[in-house]
């Protein structure tokens, strides 16, 4: 039986009035692959802090089974140091990576 990762039940996250979205039901499981897509502040950032334990739902259930990294895309970091020190950063090495990708 898979583990579930990630559960999260009636989220919601706003800024202000604008609900920036709300999940009904969503398990991220052992070997799941997941990708995100959309637009400009569609909330794709927003869900990985979420999901890192940054940001907290306004309302409803988030479990993290896991301790999830992210890595900006654009950072002053990124640009300044090389993957291997990114990395170290979280206590991980190129080789945790590739393990963990194949």
């Amino acid at each position: 039986m898979q583990r579930t990762f990630i559960c999260a039940e009636n989220v919601t996250v706003s800024f202000g009035a604008r609900t920036l979205f709300h999940i009904e039901n969503l398990e991220i499981r052992e070997g799941d692959r997941i990708g995100l897509v959309g637009m400009n502040g569609s909330g794709k950032t927003t869900l990985l802090a979420l999901f890192c334990g940054a940001l907290k739902p306004d309302e409803g259930t988030l479990i993290l089974n896991c301790r999830p990294a992210y890595f900006h895309q654009l950072s002053d970091a990124a640009e300044n140091c090389a993957a291997a020190e990114e990395l170290s950063l979280v206590g991980m090495s190129l080789k945790d990576l590739k393990l963990k990708v194949s």
